[in-house]
C-alpha cells in the first residue's frame, strides 16, 4: 500500500526508532490521529499492540466472541481465494479492545533508513525532545559518538592556501550561518579568526580590493557601545573611518 507521509508522521516515526516504541495516546507528541495510525499499519510500517481497557465486562467480551464463532461454526464451508487467505493471516484487533502500544516494523525502519535527507516537522513542539532522545542515545554508543566527531571536523571551513580578493570572497561564502550577525552581516573580527594563517594586514588587502570591485559594502558600528576589544584589534581603516563589519554585495 503506497502512502504520503508527511513531515510530522516522519518525525513521529522518528520518535518510534529512537525509544524502540510508545504508548499509543491521543496526545503522543508528535499528535498524529487514529486514522494516519491506521495507514501506517495497513502500509506495515508500524504493528499495534491492543489490549481490553480496564474496567471492561471481559466475561461479556468472552461469550460474545464464543457466540460468533459458534454462528460461523454453523454455516456452510465456502470455498476461500488467496486474497482472503492472505487477509485471514493479518492480525486482527480484538473485539471491544483499544490500541495501547504501538512500535515500529522492519519495514518501518528500513523506510527511515532512506529517509535521513526528508525533512521533518519543524514546528511541532515535539522536534526538541526527540533531539534531545536522539543525542542521549548517542552518547550511550562509543562509535556514534566518534563518528559525530569525525563528520564535525570533516565540516571545518578550510582556509584558502593563498590568500586572493576571489579566495577571500570564497572562503566568506563558506563560512557557517552561525559566524554571521543576525541581520547577515560579517563582523571582520570573526573573518580573521578564521584565517589564522594570515596576518591582519594580508586579510585587509584582501578586503579593501573586493571593496573596490564592489562585491562587498564596508560598515562601522552605529553604536560604539558595541565595538569590543576584539572589534578594535581587527577594525579596518580606510580613509580614517573605522570598518568593523562588512556584507556581501548580492
Amino acid at each position: 500500500m503506497a502512502i504520503n507521509i508527511d513531515p510530522k508522521t516522519r518525525l513521529y516515526l522518528w520518535r518510534l526508532l529512537i525509544n524502540g516504541g510508545t504508548q499509543w495516546q491521543p496526545l503522543a507528541r508528535p499528535e498524529i490521529s487514529a486514522s494516519v495510525r491506521t495507514e501506517l499499519v495497513e502500509a506495515g510500517l508500524l504493528t499495534e499492540a491492543w489490549a481490553v481497557p480496564h474496567g471492561a465486562d471481559r466475561k461479556k467480551i468472552t461469550q460474545q466472541n464464543y457466540d460468533r464463532k459458534k454462528r460461523s461454526e454453523r454455516k456452510s464451508p465456502k470455498p476461500v481465494d488467496q486474497s482472503e487467505k492472505e487477509e485471514a493471516k493479518k492480525p486482527k484487533k480484538p473485539p471491544e479492545s483499544k490500541c495501547i502500544f504501538v512500535t515500529l516494523t522492519a519495514k518501518g525502519r528500513d523506510y527511515l533508513a532512506a529517509q535521513c535527507s526528508s525533512p521533518v516537522s519543524a514546528a511541532s513542539k515535539a522536534s526538541g525532545p526527540v533531539l534531545n532522545w536522539l543525542l542521549e542515545k548517542m552518547s550511550q554508543n562509543a562509535s556514534l559518538l566518534s563518528g559525530l566527531k569525525d563528520l564535525v571536523a570533516s565540516d571545518a571551513v578550510a582556509a584558502p592556501a593563498e590568500l586572493t580578493s576571489e579566495n577571500l570572497l570564497k572562503h566568506i561564502n563558506s563560512l557557517p550561518l552561525s559566524e554571521f550577525m543576525p541581520g547577515g552581516g560579517l563582523q571582520l573580527s570573526v573573518l580573521k579568526k578564521s584565517l589564522p594563517a594570515f596576518s591582519g594586514a594580508e586579510v585587509d588587502k584582501a578586503l579593501l580590493s573586493l571593496s573596490r570591485e564592489g562585491k562587498i559594502v564596508l560598515y562601522q558600528y552605529a553604536d560604539p557601545r558595541r565595538v569590543t576589544p576584539e572589534d578594535e584589534a581587527a577594525a579596518l581603516h580606510v580613509s580614517g573611518v573605522v570598518k568593523n563589519f562588512l556584507f556581501i554585495n548580492a
